[in-house]
């Protein structure tokens, strides 16, 4: 066979696969074809046909256009090219390249293998419609396929340069996949197309912040409350990231907040008189319902847990509101002890409100605070006779939405309630109570002693870039401190590469990039197993401690470094140590904080002792006595009742 039959042939059999839907062997043909015939164009044709049965209109656009440029006088390029920006809307490339066709001749290789749908301009002009990309990405987008609704985002830009939204799109889920600087990039070019937008600017603060770029964070949500005043995600979002800035930053939190009230006030002035709690004595079963979102969920199931399964059931009856759209496994023994428990995530304020008085709840308990998935428009309506928040970040709340906040003696501190004007309740002894480590945890752990396997100690910390990035300079001196030392950031599943590179230039300044080690992996719970196990020292974060996590490591058996900080976040890890019979881990300044570290760091028989012995301690400690944290918590909500009832 002659070279050209060859060629020919190779082109027919990779056609043929395509309509076998044996995609990766026409590929594979056509790119042999470009490497050996690159001056040809049949193969481009091929592999643009290819796009075209995947639905990848830009890729399909591009080919074919590539093809046309080798080849112009070839009639199915023009032709197919008519039709293809004609089916996006293109008119006028469409008609340019009809034009062309009309002194174009056809190929005896290519004119059978042009669909017939693409001889008829025509009809392909009665059907001209937009490119469906992004509202294919926007579906996959909530659908939680990201990587899909990244790929849809970028073929509509590839396609038409892309409008505000297929920017906003192309910018969200690129953070969902830990692309931040991509996504932020994406999102300020949103902006910039469309700059009256305040959800976008919403957007890129929470973008911000989780890059760990706080103070432009804060400006990116203030501009957006600029834009939009009564916007009530603008300004929970504002609050929320001040919680993780500098002092100087939570002390001006104080003003956002009353601000913020106004808001809600005004959303909530046409509700009328809050419904009065009448309860006769004895009281009957109280109803308490929990209000969680994705966050809450995340950093505080083992709380929820506790309280769900520990309720005393002849006297509480306890919902559950789920503010986040797909449920986790590990929810499936809660949602059983629960008496009741309801997605409200897509449900709107009226009904949801209907919901409440339906349920003829009594507490509502807000666990989501100010984070994404809360509901403050709906509390604003004074839905339940009273309101309360628990573990809700960053623990404080707003007098229009909550009647109190429960804490204890040591997350309030001794300013209490002056951050936000709302009573505190103050819970005699710890405020969470822990019932034990996950079944996830336990089997993804593996044996033995860090230290003895590696030759020397291992801190760990949570891989949350604001966290870490509040965090850097104190770590970065207890890594100086111990100089043959490792800190492993992980505990929260997936990582991304430019993630990697921004943690590394976090910690070059203090000469210990060398000594810090991610952990990856695409489980949430397995990936928290595997971290504590890993591990010899935990780390908290400071100025926003972590949740159930430090809970976690105590029961694995590992000792935990917190401080005792200025504000209510940033005082959970003292109060969990508290409660576990650990003060002497909780450090009142940063160098307590570092000597502490460092003290256990060079204790290896301690260390070797805690593994065995710790889960015992603490399972021993008020943090995991459920019967007396539980019936605490039920005289608190009694006593609650009993005020309300006397108003």
């Amino acid at each position: 066979m002659s070279e050209s039959g060859d060629f020919e042939g190779s082109i027919k059999l990779a056609f043929s696969h395509l309509l076998a839907k044996r995609n990766e062997e026409a590929i594979e043909i056509c790119e042999r074809l470009e490497r050996s015939n690159p001056e040809r164009s049949e193969q481009l044709f091929v592999l643009a046909m290819g796009a075209v049965f995947l639905g990848d209109l830009p890729g399909a656009i591009s080919f074919m256009e590539e093809g046309h440029k080798r080849a112009p006088h070839i009639l199915e390029y023009t032709e197919a090219l008519a039709v293809l920006h004609t089916r996006v809307g293109n008119l006028g490339d469409s008609v340019y390249y009809a034009k062309l066709g009309l002194v174009a001749d056809s190929s005896p290789l290519l004119c059978d293998f042009l669909p017939k749908e693409f001889r008829d301009l025509g009809e392909n002009f009665s059907h001209v419609g937009l490119s469906n990309f992004v509202v294919e990405g926007w579906i996959a987008f909530h659908e939680k396929r990201y990587a899909d609704a990244v790929d849809l985002a970028d073929k509509e830009i590839r396609l038409s340069g892309g409008d505000a939204d297929c920017y906003c799109l192309y910018g969200r889920a690129l953070g969902e996949t830990h692309e931040f600087e991509r996504g932020i990039a994406a999102l300020d070019q949103s902006i910039q197309m469309d700059p009256e937008k305040s959800e976008v600017q919403i957007f890129l603060g929470d973008m911000l912040k989780a890059a760990g770029r706080v103070s432009e964070a804060l400006d990116a949500y203030e501009n957006a409350i600029q834009k939009s005043p009564q916007s009530t995600e603008a300004h929970s979002q504002l609050i929320s990231a001040l919680a993780f800035g500098s002092k100087d930053n939570w002390d001006s939190a104080a003003p956002w907040i009353v601000n913020f009230d106004r808001v809600l006030n005004d959303i909530g002035s046409n509700r009328g008189k809050p419904a009065k709690l009448a309860l006769p004595e004895p009281f009957p079963r109280i109803r308490v319902a929990y209000l969680i979102d994705e966050v809450g969920i995340s950093n505080n199931r083992a709380f929820l847990e506790t309280v769900v399964a520990g309720r005393t059931e002849e006297r509480f009856r306890v919902s559950v509101y789920q503010q986040y759209s797909q449920a986790f496994q590990t929810d499936a023994a809660m949602r059983r002890s629960a008496d009741d428990w309801r997605a409200t995530y897509d449900i709107d304020d009226t009904t949801f409100a209907h919901i409440v008085k339906n349920d003829d709840i009594h507490i509502l308990v807000d666990m989501c605070g100010l984070s994404h998935g809360s509901r403050p428009s709906l509390l604003a309506r004074r839905v339940a006779p009273l309101q309360v928040s628990w573990l809700g970040f960053p623990f404080i709340g707003c007098p229009s939405v909550v009647d109190a906040v429960i804490e204890d003696e040591t997350v309030s501190g001794e300013d209490g309630n002056s951050v936000d004007g709302v009573a505190r309740c103050l819970m005699a002894g710890n405020m969470v109570c822990y019932a034990g480590g996950s079944v996830a945890i336990e089997v993804e752990a593996k044996g033995g002693h860090p230290f003895e396997k590696n030759g020397h100690s291992t801190f760990g910390a949570m891989l949350d870039l604001p966290r870490v990035a509040q965090s850097v300079e104190l770590w970065g001196r207890v890594l100086s401190s111990v100089p043959e030392s490792k800190l492993i950031l992980g505990g929260t599943g997936e990582l991304s590469q430019s993630t990697t590179n921004y943690i590394a230039g976090l910690f070059e300044p203090f000469g210990v990039t060398d000594q810090i080690k991610l952990q990856e992996s695409s489980n949430f719970e397995a990936s928290r197993g595997e971290f504590l196990s890993a591990i010899d020292i935990f780390l908290d974060s400071h100025p926003v401690n972590c949740g159930d996590l430090i809970c976690d490591a105590l029961w694995m058996g590992v000792p935990v470094v917190a401080m005792l900080g200025d504000r209510p976040v940033g005082r959970f890890g003292a109060t969990i140590l508290q409660a576990a019979g650990q003060e002497d881990w909780i450090a009142s300044d940063l160098d307590a904080y570092v000597d502490i570290a460092t003290g256990l760091a060079r204790d290896r028989k301690k260390i070797s002792t805690y593994r065995e012995t710790l889960r015992e301690q603490t399972m021993a400690s008020s943090l995991c006595d459920t019967e007396d944290f539980m019936a605490r918590l039920e005289a608190t909500f009694e006593d609650l009742c009993r005020q309300h009832a006397c108003r």
